[in-house]
């Protein structure tokens, strides 16, 4: 058994996993005992040469991110938008390619917005998820078309449109799903709850971890959803029972600033942030309570 805790404590990225402390607790041939656990818990504050390598890459992203947005505000600015967009064309990614179309679409050109989302297979072999989200945000923007061609914005759809617009998010939470869901949250007031795993065909690795009748309470549950986000995340959690000491959702970025505390007053809620002024990038999600970090998550900001 202290073999097994040697190889977990030198592990923290995995043994962090959701349901892997659990799992050792009810559900392994051999439960481990509650003081290893603990070590192993304890390990997760000590940084993996991983851990290290994955924040100087996202502190690195960070800043070219910033530096690029800065550029595309000037580029604002002296009303240059052609150069804006050359930003976003020179970096060649799936995600660059939906950013540069967004941004077209901001300009009301939606057939160049068009061409933009179909342009992907080109630099990109699309498998069926992604295959999927390129037709979704076509179907999006030729929705926005046919409004504007009818004398309205994206704040004036019909309802038949919005109802469109419900049917292509449905099961969906890729990038074209989360801006229609924002559209319709914000706009229409249809909002939706983030993906927490327990849905039919969510991913295997968002589902719950497998659930042994034990007379032991469940410990408390904690989402950041959705991630990576755009605009708004949302921080969901149950306590299990009323908290009795302090209990927050403490957001840092990626060499370690204290961005936001948001205190978890209640034995369950959900707590929203709005994101659109934070610089795009990694950033660390720490659920604490009596001041023990009870979960770590990853939020990437897009």
């Amino acid at each position: 058994m202290a073999m097994k805790a040697e190889i977990c404590t030198a592990n923290p990225d995995a043994t962090q996993k959701e349901g892997f402390i659990k799992w050792l607790e009810y559900e392994a041939i051999e439960p481990m005992p509650e003081y290893l656990r603990d070590l192993i818990r304890a390990s997760w504050e000590t940084s993996t040469y991983r851990t290290e390598l994955e924040m100087t890459m996202g502190d690195q992203h960070m800043e070219m991110t910033q530096a690029a947005q800065g550029l595309m505000e000037y580029y604002e600015m002296n009303e240059e938008p052609d150069s804006v967009r050359w930003v976003w064309q020179q970096i060649r990614t799936t995600a660059a390619r939906y950013a540069e179309a967004v941004h077209v679409l901001g300009q009301g050109n939606y057939a160049e917005a068009i061409a933009v989302v179909q342009s992907i297979p080109t630099d990109h072999v699309l498998k069926t998820e992604q295959y999927q989200e390129q037709q979704r945000m076509l179907n999006y923007i030729s929705l926005l078309a046919t409004a504007k061609n009818a004398g309205r914005d994206a704040y004036h759809l019909s309802t038949a449109e919005v109802a469109q617009l419900e049917s292509l998010r449905v099961n969906a939470y890729d990038r074209s799903a989360n801006w229609i869901s924002n559209l319709l949250c914000v706009a229409y007031h249809s909002c939706r709850a983030p993906l927490t795993g327990g849905e039919a065909g969510a991913p295997k690795s968002r589902r719950p971890a497998s659930q042994v009748a034990h007379d032991t309470p469940e410990g408390p549950n904690f989402r950041t959803a959705p991630n990576p986000a755009q605009a708004w995340v949302t921080f969901t959690y149950d306590l299990k029972e009323q908290p009795t000491e302090n209990a927050f959702v403490v957001v840092k970025d990626a060499v370690g600033r204290q961005i936001v505390a948001l205190a978890m007053p209640n034995r369950q809620g959900q707590l929203v942030m709005d994101t659109r002024e934070l610089a795009k990038g990694m950033y660390t999600v720490s659920y604490t309570v009596a001041s023990r970090s009870v979960q770590l998550d990853r939020l990437i900001l897009e």
